[in-house]
């Protein structure tokens, strides 16, 4: 038989009881991003997706000359990360990967049930450059001639969208920020060190809902109060957990308006066991909330926080140690 000029043909399966009909596309095409299979992906700006697009020719009748197309639009597109692997190639003046397929052998056509794939890697502009629309769209286009027929098309549409990006910093002072501290440093075996720790969010485009911090106190130290009245920062002695519930990070904030910030004071009574080390001040810190465009829970975890103190100017090597 000859091919078919429609995409969609029909495969025709008997059985004692009846018969049923399934619809398969000429030439199936899949597209996974980071190993997922969506239509629609959610990326953070500037990070790298690695996409795979898979091909079979489900026809009775081979595909000469196949040829897969990507085209890829929109304004958040970073053109200079886009690369192709597998033999294809990249036209940045007409914005799209080109691959001409070949079977196993190098022949430029597909064999019934014919597979295969092909693989190329792109980004987003660094977020606070995009100031259109978020979404990368791509459109798949695999094309070739079936036997004796005119040339078939199969299309897909996929979009990558950019999810906003937040800048979450925590960090340790003593010798400046919003208290007076007071103590030996480096800090001393029984006695009492106090220390001002800070936790500060931009956010950069989209609000984010439901958005919280949580932390947990080291060994040793305990808690001595906040300086910020309007957030609603909560202290729970039983586990030493600190949670700061800010309900929703407007868009721009710490970029073009205020970033949102608490701080606190702790106080360190190192142990003896202690000595010869720096101690964790702050684990476990860690924000939350929900993305609203990109429909996803955006997590971000940063590392303890030690008596090393990067951020104060009076800081010194050694002064992170407790001595006896």
């Amino acid at each position: 038989e000859g091919g078919n000029l429609n995409p969609n043909f029909k495969a025709v399966i008997i059985s004692a009881q009846e018969t049923v009909i399934l619809e398969r596309p000429a030439v199936g095409v899949s597209i996974s991003f980071n190993n997922e299979s969506v239509t629609s992906y959610v990326a953070p700006a500037s990070g790298t997706i690695n996409t795979s697009v898979r091909f079979q020719n489900n026809m009775r009748d081979k595909l000469v000359n196949p040829k897969l197309e990507v085209r890829f639009s929109g304004v958040a597109l970073d053109e200079s990360s886009v690369s192709v692997y597998n033999g294809g190639f990249y036209d940045s003046v007409a914005n799209k990967a080109i691959w001409n397929l070949k079977d196993a052998k190098g022949v430029g056509e597909l064999l019934p049930g014919d597979n295969g794939s092909v693989s190329f890697s792109f980004a987003s502009l660094p977020e606070v450059s995009i100031l259109g629309s978020r979404d990368i769209k791509l459109e798949i286009t695999l094309s070739g001639y079936p036997v004796g027929e005119p040339i078939l098309y199969v299309k897909e549409n996929r979009s990558v969208r950019i999810s906003s990006q937040v800048n979450f910093s925590s960090f340790v002072l003593h010798s400046i920020g919003p208290f007076e501290n007071t103590g030996p440093l480096p800090p001393k075996a029984e006695k009492e060190t106090t220390y001002s720790a800070t936790f500060s969010l931009g956010n950069t485009r989209d609000n984010l809902s439901n958005a919280k911090v949580t932390a947990r106190l080291g060994p040793a130290v305990k808690w001595l109060g906040t300086t910020e009245a309007g957030e609603n920062v909560v202290y729970d002695e039983v586990g030493g957990v600190i949670t700061w519930n800010i309900g929703e990070l407007s868009s721009g904030s710490g970029f073009s308006g205020p970033a949102r910030e608490v701080s606190f004071k702790i106080g360190l009574t190192p142990s003896i066991s202690q000595i010869g080390i720096a101690p964790v001040l702050v684990s476990g810190i860690t924000f939350s909330a929900y993305d609203t465009f990109a429909q996803k829970t955006v997590t971000i975890v940063n590392s303890p926080l030690t008596t090393a103190l990067p951020r104060d100017p009076a800081f010194i090597q050694g002064d992170d140690i407790v001595v006896k």
